[in-house]
């Protein structure tokens, strides 16, 4: 019976050791792996390359992954939203002989399409803003309700020494990609506008516009120019 005895306890004290073991290697494997994943998304470009949310690490270091893979790709997804309206098909089009032919001299669906992505886009661009904010990118990993610890892995990660610099940089390729979007679907509205206001100033005349007023001709001639 002692034997028996002595034969469990020592099983269990094996079995005890052996997850501390298995545990303990695991916690280096997803540390490095965690590492390893951050190290691969910073080599990313957020306007072109895709991120996937899936994780390597285990435990709460895969939580900490999950919390900056999410960051990644929110930011890089609304990065690729604003630049889809700058390249909007229906956009690059407004301006066309075909859509003053379709839809002038009133403009009425063109003008309410400029208003609509005008407000998707400034939504857009608030968020890329708001996203530069310490408090937003906390909020990727406080919903894990993790410990002190993990915290501060993040932490290092996403508030590194480079961390001003890179917010910096970040607000300024934001405020490009803005200033780009409003001259565009601005100056559109402005052409449009000019249309609309002196219907007897221009015609179209065999997929060409044509003006019986000086002014407006030079008006509208200054307006696609400033696109160019």
């Amino acid at each position: 019976m002692k034997e028996k005895k002595h034969l469990f306890i020592y099983l269990i004290i094996v079995v005890i050791l052996v997850s501390l073991i298995t545990i303990f290697g695991l916690n280096i494997y997803s540390k490095k792996a965690l590492d390893s994943e951050v190290k691969e998304l910073l080599t990313k470009d957020a306007n072109k390359d895709k991120y996937d949310v899936k994780t390597k690490a285990l435990f709460s270091y895969g939580k900490v992954e999950k919390a900056i893979k999410e960051y990644m790709k929110d930011y890089s997804d609304n990065i690729k939203k604003a630049d889809d309206i700058i390249n909007d098909e229906t956009i690059k089009v407004i301006l066309s002989s075909s859509n003053y032919t379709s839809d002038g001299p009133s403009f009425d669906k063109s003008l309410k399409l400029l208003d609509d992505k005008q407000k998707e886009f400034n939504n857009i661009i608030n968020k890329l803003l708001k996203m530069t904010d310490e408090k937003e990118i906390m909020k990727y990993i406080n919903k894990y309700k993790l410990s002190d610890k993990y915290i501060k892995i993040y932490k290092d990660y996403m508030f590194g020494k480079k961390y001003k610099e890179d917010v910096e940089n970040n607000k300024n390729i934001i405020n490009k990609i803005n200033d780009t979007g409003t001259k565009i679907l601005n100056t559109d509205r402005s052409v449009l506008t000019l249309l609309k206001d002196n219907p007897d100033s221009w015609k179209m005349e065999e997929g060409t516009i044509s003006f019986y007023s000086t002014s407006i001709m030079e008006q509208y001639n200054n307006l696609v120019q400033s696109l160019k």
